[in-house]
């Protein structure tokens, strides 16, 4: 069967505006794997950018694209931050061509079921999309159907189909990993229940977290090297360093057979602070820059998201990394339901620490911001809090004037941000 996915995402002004999107691509290599014919549209190629103008969708370039293919299936992965235009993908496949199947999948189809219907889609796909996606091309599935998936054994999946996504050229994140980069993604699921996410995650992947095999780990990071080159990567993971004795038989593995290649992860506090020799095993595999999700300097708005750690922890985080060579990058929120303005203060008292830990760590703000799917975002909805009017403004950057829910003066939370 030929069958064409599509990418409706709105990154294009965000670093993960070049990589690719792993969900896609494993959706791909597996319908691949079955003997079917695949191939990518991905709206940010289609995005334009005039001089001294916001970037907009060029939607000619995807109305060809769709008018052109021979595709019978179009299937689409869509987020919350890209709802509105997946639906505008949808109704232009739906116009050019109306004997088509279309498939809508993704985390907002699982966790937002009813406000998807209005995506006009013939097959509605919850949770994993390999197996399920693939039954449809075969026809195994009846049309309109709604579909809870089967959750594959990871190993047993092909690596991720990246070359749909050419012309592709990765980017590293921070400024000490090197190209040719790459992204990976080793495991699904999260063990942790901080209520800005969960249990949306859950819900998508389940309650387990499951984890690729080391080798079979290694293998795709073999092959990536093989094929592209690959001086630096990033496991793109939320929960790979939870788990010592994966991290302990991932770095004996790796110093064997690719002891060049550095690399990003993503790590806590807590983790950090209850395992230092674990991130020290790490740095000397290669691990160069973690992503920290410290959020607030503030331990009852720390309690308040259940993250599960301290202010203290985090400063304790910080130094520990900086001691070991690891540069840090730091995630913080601000703007969150209940914080109130020495609650910011805080949160800015403690980047300034961070910097002076590391003078060179890297500081990524962002706007509390209401998903779906999540604990918070019922607290939003039940306290009238949210202010999301579009699709798009569920990305989470800091933009002091896209604010997300009432009760919070974006103009202080900017001028605190530019005290650091």
């Amino acid at each position: 069967m030929k069958a064409t996915l599509i990418n409706p995402a709105v990154a294009w002004d965000a670093l993960d505006s070049f990589w690719i999107r792993h969900g896609l691509a494993s959706i791909s290599a597996y319908a691949k794997s079955r003997g079917h014919d695949i191939d990518l549209i991905d709206l940010r190629r289609s995005v334009m950018k005039e001089k001294d103008k916001e970037a907009f969708i060029d939607w000619s370039l995807f109305d060809n694209q769709i008018a052109r293919s021979q595709s019978k299936v179009f299937g689409l992965s869509v987020l919350s931050a890209n709802f509105d235009f997946a639906k505008e993908c949808i109704k232009r496949i739906r116009k050019i061509k109306p004997d088509c199947d279309i498939v809508a999948g993704g985390i907002h189809v699982t966790v937002e079921p009813e406000e998807s219907k209005d995506l006009d889609a013939d097959f509605y796909v919850y949770g994993e999309g390999e197996i399920v996606f693939s039954e449809i091309l075969e026809g195994n599935l009846e049309h309109e159907r709604r579909f809870d998936n089967p959750k594959p054994d990871l190993d047993s999946l092909p690596f991720a189909d990246r070359e749909i996504f050419q012309p592709l050229r990765e980017l590293p994140i921070g400024g000490s990993l090197e190209e040719p980069f790459s992204t990976i993604i080793i495991g699904r699921g999260c063990p942790y229940n901080c209520n800005f996410c969960q249990p949306a995650e859950r819900t998508l992947f389940g309650r387990k977290v499951r984890m690729r095999s080391v080798d079979n780990v290694l293998a795709e990071l073999l092959e990536l090297k093989a094929k592209y080159g690959l001086a630096s990567f990033a496991i793109h993971d939320d929960a790979f360093s939870s788990f010592p004795k994966y991290i302990s038989e991932f770095v004996e593995k790796k110093m064997k057979v690719l002891p060049e290649a550095t690399f990003y992860c993503q790590g806590r506090a807590d983790q950090i602070t209850k395992w230092p020799e674990m991130f020290k095993e790490l740095y000397k595999a290669g691990l160069r820059i973690i992503s920290v999700g410290f959020e607030s300097g503030s331990d009852r708005v720390l309690d308040f998201l259940r993250k599960g750690t301290t202010s203290e922890q985090n400063i304790e985080a910080a130094e520990i990394l900086n001691d070991i060579g690891i540069d840090i990058w730091s995630n913080l929120m601000v703007g969150i339901p209940t914080e109130t303005t020495s609650e910011v203060i805080e949160t800015v008292q403690m980047a300034k620490r961070i910097k002076e830990i590391q003078p060179r760590a890297m500081l990524s703000w962002a706007s509390y911001t209401p998903h779906p799917g999540s604990d918070l975002f019922e607290y939003c909805k039940e306290n009238d809090l949210s202010l999301i009017k579009h699709s798009a403004d569920y990305r989470r950057y800091f933009e002091p004037n896209n604010p997300k829910i009432k009760g919070v003066d974006y103009n202080f939370l900017s001028w605190a941000i530019g005290q650091v």
